[in-house]
């Protein structure tokens, strides 16, 4: 089945394994996790971004005394966080790399330095994590997930750093968004590949209200919806996964797609959302489709975001 989804869908293996934190918070528990999804024998790279104290006061010396003590302990940190994840996950047949990204160094955003470091590490899965926005601080170095996932050009796995207190657990819960696009279906297997055996499958198909314009039978809607759970059933069965699949709908309490989406893994206590980040819906943003963007940036759970095969084999421009 693996060369099938290869050779029709374009997913790659997730053998080289790129594990990215800001400021080397929850750097050890990220990589726990993320080992879950990673190929037996898969070459990892744990990666640490520093900020540039010169991102609150641009006019301010980086040699001054107490910003440039306080960016060399920043360091010291950051270097302790990627030995401490390093000897944690390390075995007799893994040797984790480790690499710190400077940006007061680099003078880039630290999702642009991720990317740039993703492609020239050839990176299959990118796992990252971050704090949330109203309390995030720092120099700069926040790994904002729907920036990410638009810059890197390969699957994405998100996990908020509230995930991160204590060791995350392998999903056994895990719920696939589709929408009828290859990308879609793409996120699907990739998930069916890294997951290990054991969990519960739910892949829903949202039809947006909005969309059910006068004049139109609902059949017309649903029809589409109905063939792509079919397909996805098909795979679950191919992979010899246990689920189920569902039509769903927008309604008073999820007005849109992201919010219908978001109910129904709170209702099911989904531990683990996949979804494609660009499928059939108009996009709000280059890259990212507005469902994915909103999922991503208002995510409490794990997300593992897959881009279209154009973009993950080319990467992002």
């Amino acid at each position: 089945m693996s060369s099938l989804v290869n050779a029709t869908l374009g997913h790659r293996p997730f053998n080289r394994l790129l594990i990215a934190v800001a400021g080397g918070t929850g750097m050890r528990s990220l990589a726990r996790y993320a080992m879950g999804f990673a190929e037996p024998g898969a070459a990892v790279r744990l990666v640490s971004i520093v900020g540039n104290p010169r991102v609150l006061f641009p006019t301010l010396p980086l040699s001054y005394s107490d910003w440039h003590d306080a960016h060399v302990e920043s360091i010291r940190v950051n270097e302790a966080a990627l030995a401490e994840a390093k000897k944690d996950i390390e075995g007799p047949n893994l040797a984790p790399e480790t690499e710190l990204l400077d940006l007061s160094v680099h003078g880039s955003r630290a999702a642009q330095v991720l990317g740039e470091a993703v492609q020239q590490w050839d990176a299959t899965l990118v796992a990252i994590a971050a704090h949330p926005r109203a309390t995030a601080g720092g120099w700069g170095e926040r790994l904002d997930p729907e920036d990410v996932a638009a810059m890197v050009g390969v699957p994405v796995l998100y996990v908020p750093s509230e995930n991160l207190k204590s060791d995350v657990a392998a999903p056994s819960r895990v719920l696939v968004a589709v929408d009828g696009s290859e990308t879609a279906m793409r996120a699907l297997c990739a998930a069916l590949e890294a997951v290990p055996h054991g969990a519960m499958w739910r892949v829903v198909f949202v039809v947006d209200s909005v969309l059910h314009m006068h004049g139109w039978p609902d059949d017309v809607l649903t029809r589409d919806g109905r063939r792509t759970l079919d397909r996805a059933a098909a795979f679950l069965k191919a992979y010899g996964r246990t689920g189920d699949t569902e039509l769903i709908d927008t309604s008073a309490d999820a007005r849109d797609v992201h919010a219908a989406i978001a109910l129904d893994a709170d209702r099911w206590g989904a531990q683990l959302l996949v979804m494609g980040t660009r499928g059939r819906r108009a996009a709000t943003r280059w890259l990212l489709g507005s469902v994915a963007e909103r999922t991503l940036r208002s995510a409490s759970r794990p997300v593992l975001a897959c881009p279209p095969v154009d973009v993950a084999v080319g990467g992002a421009e």
